[in-house]
């Protein structure tokens, strides 16, 4: 493609709500990294947030506004697809096609993660936190059998200190490649404490 047609056809795609690449580019965003703090992320040409910046243009563009027909169909394509991985399991039996449907079916629980993940993060409806709560239960705790109180506290720590060792409770993994060298804090393995 060239320069020209590839100019064309951005143009082309451009609507109300996309993003103006050079405007981005211009708030520093990408020169402070993701993992600074916003109260330190200015651009040294500005002297303004560049967080700050970055958050009105998307917000300008419409990317955080409530989007409940997104959500509804999601939450309904993802029940389906779990209701066909579960209505295989009696059908397939003991054959070697349950390797593909136990494929499927992680496929269909990631998905199901995913909205649990943005309704801990109440992204679903913010007037009535109660559905999101809901939400929360029986996507994360019913569906996937995972805590949605043990999740929230843990992905808070993460958000409060993204990607810092010994703190975000994300990359405190033991055994991880990024622990490999580092002494542990009990002089036990690496990785361990």
């Amino acid at each position: 493609m060239t320069r020209q047609s590839d100019a064309n056809w951005q143009a082309a795609r451009k609507g109300p709500n996309s993003l103006n690449h050079d405007e981005l580019c211009t708030t520093g965003a990408a020169d402070d990294g993701p993992s600074r703090p916003p109260d330190e992320t200015t651009s040294p040409r500005s002297g303004t947030n560049s967080y700050a910046d970055l958050k009105r243009i998307v917000k300008n563009n419409g990317l955080l506004d409530r989007q409940p027909t997104y959500f509804g169909g999601k939450i309904a394509l993802s029940l389906c697809l779990l209701a066909v991985g579960l209505a295989l399991l009696p059908i397939l039996g003991s054959t070697w096609l349950q390797l593909v449907n136990a494929v499927y079916l992680a496929f269909v629980f990631v998905q199901i993660s995913f909205l649990a993940h943005d309704f801990g993060h109440r992204q679903f409806s913010f007037r009535t936190p109660w559905k999101n709560t809901w939400a929360t239960l029986i996507f994360g705790n019913l569906l996937l059998g995972l805590s949605s109180q043990w999740w929230i506290d843990k992905h808070n720590e993460h958000h409060a200190h993204p990607n810092q060792m010994d703190v975000d409770p994300d990359v405190d993994i033991p055994c991880s490649p990024s622990r490999r060298n580092k002494p542990s804090r009990s002089g036990g393995l690496p990785g361990s404490s």
